[in-house]
C-alpha cells in the first residue's frame, strides 16, 4: 500500500520515568489481502512495560525489524521481541517513521522535553 493511512507498527512512550511500547495486532487472524490494508482491520496489542528505570536521564532504544520480527530493546539489557502472524503480514504497508514529542497532557503548567542525541537510520 503506497499511502501513510498505515497504522504505526509501534509507538514509545515515557511513563513516570519508564519504557513502555505498544504495537497493533490485526483483529482477525485470517483477514484477506485487501480487508488487512484499512485501519479497522488492526487494534492495539496489550503493550510491554519495560522494568528498567530511566528517569530522566539519557537511554538508548534499539528498534531492529527483519523478516517479520521486530526486536525492541532498551540500552541492550532488556528486550521485547514480536514475532508472531501479525509482525508477518506487516510487510503490505509502506513503512516510514517518525520521532518526536507527542505531547498528550492538557494540564496547566504541564510541559515536555525531548532531546535526541543520536538517530540512526539502516535499510
Amino acid at each position: 500500500q503506497k499511502d501513510n493511512n498505515a497504522p504505526p507498527v509501534l509507538k514509545i512512550y515515557w511513563q513516570n520515568g519508564k519504557i513502555r511500547v505498544k504495537t497493533k495486532k490485526l483483529k482477525f487472524a485470517d483477514v484477506n489481502s485487501v480487508g488487512i490494508l484499512h485501519e479497522e482491520a488492526w487494534t492495539d496489542d496489550e503493550g510491554f512495560n519495560f522494568e528498567q528505570e530511566v528517569g530522566f536521564g539519557k537511554f538508548q532504544i534499539e528498534v531492529k525489524v527483519t523478516d517479520g520480527k521486530m526486536v525492541v530493546s532498551l540500552n541492550n539489557t532488556e528486550f521485547a521481541v514480536y514475532d508472531d502472524f501479525n509482525m508477518k503480514r506487516w510487510g503490505v504497508f509502506e513503512n516510514y517513521f517518525k520521532a518526536g514529542n507527542y505531547f498528550q497532557s492538557r494540564d496547566e503548567g504541564s510541559f515536555a522535553k525531548v532531546s535526541f542525541y543520536d538517530l540512526e537510520v539502516k535499510h
